[in-house]
């Protein structure tokens, strides 16, 4: 379990930084009126995440790093489309 854990943590740890600032981009444009930035940022990386994983994990059969994979490249996506 805790290999698991920290394959988790290699994968998403890079992606924090986007992941804030995609946090500080939304709460900006909340506070310009606004005021479904964040509900529209959220449904489009939760969307993509969805894509990803069903992508990762059964197409191409990735398994767990799929998964950390999709999870990442969801935290990305937040920044990018905020």
């Amino acid at each position: 379990m805790a290999l698991l854990a920290t394959q988790y943590v290699w994968y998403i740890a890079p992606m924090t930084l986007p992941y804030v600032q995609a946090l500080t981009a939304t709460s900006y444009a909340e506070a310009q009126n606004y005021p479904f930035a964040n509900t529209f940022v959220l449904a489009l990386a939760t969307l993509l995440h969805v894509i990803l994983i069903s992508i990762f994990v059964s197409a191409l059969d990735m398994g767990w790093n799929g998964v950390c994979l999709a999870t990442s490249l969801q935290f990305l996506s937040r920044s990018l489309i905020a």
